[in-house]
């Protein structure tokens, strides 16, 4: 009896020490992908609703804290006149040191420590980012030691100059860019683009 006793504990013993290393290893592996893995959060500008929607696909591909940029002063359909020289587009996307002011309210919703990997998208306007991008980018010193990837949406222009700019300025990474044509398909070219990040 006694005999089978400490055969009986041996083998609790045994099996206590093997659940416990299996439990380690499983915790050092998760650790270590979870050390391999990125930390974004998506920040976006959006005027008609399209920038939006892709954003909201990219922060869901990923898990990620989603902000939208809000300008202090919201623009109105009349800014974005690109037929009158003087509208607020116009004005703004000329002068390379405009930096239209952004609400208070979405500098509170960005705790930029947290993460290690910004995505950042707008629409294009004139062939470029808004404005209000850089003046995101100066707030934060250029987002300077994290990464820096962009997505960009329009009618039917590349976003190929625009993201230039963004990655002299800013050293972006990547962009994805969608056009009118591509907007039924966002969860597909989203699901693609967001696996070369990861």
């Amino acid at each position: 009896m006694k005999k089978a006793t400490k055969v009986i504990t041996v083998l609790v013993v045994l099996a206590t020490v093997l659940f416990v290393s299996c439990s380690s290893g499983k915790k050092d592996s998760a650790s270590a992908s979870s050390d391999k893995a990125i930390k974004p959060i998506v920040i976006y500008f959006s005027y008609s609703g399209n920038t939006e929607k892709v954003a909201n696909a990219i922060a869901t591909e990923l898990s990620a804290p989603i902000v939208k940029i809000e300008p202090e002063t919201p623009y109105i359909s009349t800014d974005l006149d690109n037929k009158v020289s003087t509208s607020r587009l116009q004005t703004e996307q000329k002068d390379d040191s405009a930096r239209p002011l952004i609400a208070s309210s979405t500098y509170t919703a960005i705790d930029a420590n947290s993460y290690d990997t910004v995505i950042i998208g707008y629409p294009i306007w004139n062939g470029a980012a808004p404005r209000i991008i850089q003046t995101l980018l100066d707030h934060y010193n250029k987002f300077d030691g994290k990464t820096i990837y962009t997505f960009s949406t329009s009618a039917s222009s590349s976003g190929d100059n625009a993201f230039n700019a963004l990655k002299a300025y800013a050293n972006a990474k990547d962009n994805l860019h969608l056009t009118s044509a591509d907007f039924g398909n966002t969860s597909d070219l989203v699901n693609t683009w967001v696996k070369t990040l990861v």
